[in-house]
């Protein structure tokens, strides 16, 4: 975790990784970048698996003490993912 931000790392993420962070206070959880395999890769907020690049997390309310999950697969790898979190809505992306 690097401030308000979790990430899979500097680089592309690799196969059978798995990663669980809490919110330690209320926030909206964010993308700022988000490239994950559509079919096998995801990050998991309240239930809610974001798939694919086109369907990735934006102001997604996470109460205190809620999880956010991350897990990759054993084949396709992609650049991965950063989501922030932020204690007001974020404007829509570009």
């Amino acid at each position: 975790m690097q401030g308000n931000c979790i990430t899979d790392g500097p680089a592309a993420y690799t196969n059978n990784q798995r990663c669980t962070a809490v919110a330690n206070q209320q926030l909206y959880a964010y993308a700022t970048m988000y490239n994950v395999e559509t079919c096998c890769d995801y990050v998991t907020i309240n239930g809610v698996a974001y798939r694919g690049s086109a369907h990735r997390p934006w102001n997604v309310l996470m109460r205190r003490g809620e999880l956010i999950h991350w897990r990759s697969d054993a084949s396709v790898t992609r650049d991965g993912f950063t989501v922030c979190g932020s204690t007001s809505m974020m404007p829509a992306p570009p």
